[in-house]
């Protein structure tokens, strides 16, 4: 643990949680006034294409920051988002044409790639292990504010014509948290300066860029399309190149000796599973409640508002119950995070013309509690199986994992939907088409369970025997 006074450690732990506040808080806003924005330039034929390059670009540059936080350093890539995310989400706000806008969309979240692994990735160096899943729990429920306030805020402020405002805000408020974390960040050991692994960037775009685009256009294409199928191609492909290159070249954008751990492995497969049900959620549920239940667009917005009251207040009482046993219990909270996603999906995959929005309320409250046992326990559970010259990586990896499950977890649900769904003003299928959807997201959260108590289980179960032997 860091010699730095407690003071110190938590104005650090405070600028890192209000960054996570205002990294949701940016996405969600920017979400919310890209159509009041893109009318301006008469170009919203390219909506599709603004999320696309916005999505290539955290998941590009994901993996390559976290290999320049283990060599270079934090402090340089603090610096580099914080500028790069006040600029760009400035620009954004004030942009005269559409291409303008669209480099400056990706760069929002270069700049947010460049951060959103440094809390994480230093905590551990400032406070013991023991303390990380109650402060972890603590940055959830910022989270939680800033999904919960995001796109609230931003509508307003488009709605009074002050769309620039609700692009700016958050950069301007990252850019003060990045400066804080910089003053007070920790000196953490490092790697020597790798080589750059220029093929392994090259094949991470290959993989990265066709996965975006089969996701965002397949469902709208068809997937028996030719592009839909050569992206597919190409994406499987790049894959198997990447593994490839990645075990010979010295220094390789991802260290495959990783997943030579179970642990981190099954951590990083509940990390893709534990986003599917988040994408059902956003896109499915105002489907039903809308078209199916025949109530407004205010009611289906309505619907999160449990999952947001109980993701803000859990957090910190799961990640107490955490801390007092880590080592026994965080395997425990991913297996109860894997059935309350099974739990609350399940409960609303059996709609009917007769179901009532407290169906809803209490499937999305469920889900909140979920998000609640996973703040406190996947990332401590992710960084007990990583040193101090691979945590930035290891971090790195592990967000992008996310972002990419968010993703694929888009594209199986289109397939599932466009399926059964043919024509969505038959109201029948479309109850089915959702259904379905609605039962896989919790079939995913079944699969978190499993993973927990086969893969993390046995491991955290041998440290936790190791360590109470040799206290005794």
């Amino acid at each position: 643990m860091s010699s730095m006074s407690r003071v110190k450690q938590y104005t650090f732990f405070i600028a890192g949680a209000v960054f996570m506040m205002c990294s949701t808080l940016s996405t969600y806003g920017i979400a919310v006034v890209t159509p009041k924005l893109l009318r301006q330039f008469d170009a919203m034929q390219h909506y599709t294409l603004t999320s696309l390059m916005a999505s290539i670009g955290m998941l590009l540059f994901l993996p390559i920051v976290g290999k320049l936080i283990d060599s270079v350093g934090r402090r340089p890539i603090l610096v580099i988002g914080g500028v790069i995310s006040l600029v760009s989400s400035v620009a954004a706000g004030l942009a005269t044409n559409f291409v303008f806008f669209l480099v400056m969309r990706a760069l929002i979240t270069v700049g947010l790639a460049c951060l959103t692994p440094m809390p994480s990735a230093t905590l551990p160096f400032l406070f013991e292990r023991k303390e990380l899943p109650k402060l972890y729990g603590i940055q959830g429920s910022f989270l939680a504010l800033g999904t919960f306030f995001g796109s609230t805020v931003a509508g307003f402020l488009g709605d009074n014509g002050l769309a620039w405002v609700a692009s700016a805000y958050p950069g301007v408020v990252i850019f003060l948290a990045a400066t804080v974390m910089f003053i007070l960040c920790p000196d953490v050991p490092r790697k020597p300066m790798p080589t750059i692994d220029f093929g392994g960037m090259i094949l991470m775009a290959c993989m990265v860029a066709p996965i975006m685009y089969v996701a965002s256009f397949g469902p709208r294409m068809g997937w028996g399309n030719p592009y839909i199928v050569g992206g597919i191609f190409l994406a499987v492909v790049a894959v198997i190149c990447f593994i490839n290159l990645e075990k010979r070249v010295k220094s390789p954008l991802v260290d495959l000796n990783l997943f030579k751990n179970r642990t981190y492995t099954g951590a990083l497969l509940c990390t893709f599973l534990m986003v599917w049900y988040q994408s059902s959620m956003r896109n499915y549920a105002p489907l039903v409640i809308q078209d199916v239940m025949g109530m407004s667009a205010a009611a289906s917005g309505s619907a999160l508002l449990p999952r947001s009251i109980t993701n803000v207040i859990f957090p910190v009482f799961c990640g107490a119950w955490v801390s007092k046993k880590m080592k026994e219990r965080s395997w425990k909270a991913l297996f109860i995070t894997g059935l309350l996603i099974a739990g609350g999906n399940i409960m609303i995959s059996f709609n009917t013309t007769n179901t009532t929005l407290m169906v809803f309320f209490v499937g999305f409250g469920i889900t909140g509690i979920a998000e609640a046992f996973k703040q406190s326990a996947l990332t401590p559970t992710v960084q007990s199986t990583l040193t101090a010259q691979n945590m930035g990586s290891g971090m790195s990896l592990n967000t992008m994992m996310g972002s990419m499950g968010s993703a694929i977890s888009s594209c199986v649900f289109g397939a599932i939907y466009s399926s059964i769904v043919p024509d969505p003003n038959i109201i029948p299928d479309l109850i089915r088409g959702t259904n379905a959807v609605f039962l896989t997201a919790g079939v995913s959260g079944l699969f978190v369970s499993l993973i927990a108590f086969f893969l993390i289980r046995t491991r955290k179960t041998v440290e936790a025997k190791t360590s109470n032997e040799a206290s005794a």
